[in-house]
């Protein structure tokens, strides 16, 4: 993902919400669903998770 680019990691969104990296990472891979994690992925890159993940809204009904 982008996240290196803007100066962030999987790891670091990982410590500031309390999870572990792989739980964000699974949530970013859609493995889980985590809006909280989409959100702080979504906020680090500057987007929100509709752009980011928008098969995801779309298959349900364009929001969660």
């Amino acid at each position: 993902m982008r996240l290196h680019a803007v100066g962030s990691s999987f790891s670091q969104i990982a410590r500031e919400l309390g999870l572990s990296t792989t739980t964000v990472i699974t949530a970013s891979q859609g493995k889980c669903t985590s809006r909280r994690v989409e959100l702080a992925i979504a906020e680090k890159l500057g987007s929100n998770p509709e752009q980011l993940w928008p098969s995801r809204y779309l298959e349900k009904g364009g929001a969660r």
